[in-house]
């Protein structure tokens, strides 16, 4: 009798174990693959690029643009948190540096509140819902601050035309998504 409690109470604490370790790794977030990224990105980038009057290839390149950030700056992670200054203009003083938040690593000081910064919060969001595996926000957010560029251009804030440049920095800016995604199917 002694030896079935004891293997009741084995299995249980194992059970235990189990479902938190579960919880804790189903909470860390995802790596997202750039096809699947590429996939999900081209209808609603596609939309809003059409609204501009540039499809077609035009829409694919902006595209693997962004997914070639994804993959540099946050390495496709959809809890990557890193911290780097803003990008500069010529004309401009040392800021302090941003913490970036998820997938597509947006700025706290830009589009999302956290408890330590003073934030325009564009994207209306708390920066731990760009931490999550749903990155339907993420991409709104992302939609957002594009479609931003699109209506008001460089008359929109300093800090966005910040946060569009660091998206669009030089290492992706001229990738070609025949390239970029040859190895997607």
């Amino acid at each position: 009798m002694y030896h079935v409690i004891y293997d009741f109470t084995v299995r249980a604490r194992m059970r235990g174990l189990l479902v938190f370790l579960l919880s804790f790794s189903l909470a860390e977030g995802k790596l997202v693959s750039k096809c699947d990224l590429r996939d999900l990105l081209m209808m609603p980038i596609g939309t809003l690029m059409d609204m501009t009057g540039k499809g077609g290839p035009q829409v694919e390149n902006k595209v693997a643009q962004i997914v070639c950030f994804v993959e540099f700056a946050s390495g496709n992670d959809t809890t990557a948190v890193n911290r780097r200054p803003p990008p500069r203009s010529s004309t401009q003083h040392e800021e302090e540096d941003w913490t970036l938040y998820g997938l597509f690593q947006l700025s706290s000081k830009v589009v999302c509140k956290d408890d330590h910064t003073n934030s325009l919060n564009f994207c209306e969001m708390d920066c731990t819902k760009l931490l999550d595996d749903d990155i339907s926000d993420d991409i709104t957010c992302l939609l957002k601050i594009l479609t931003k560029i699109r209506e008001e251009g460089l008359s929109m804030s300093q800090d966005l035309q910040k946060m569009v440049r660091l998206i669009f920095h030089g290492e992706c800016k001229d990738k070609k998504a025949l390239d970029y995604f040859s190895d997607c199917v």
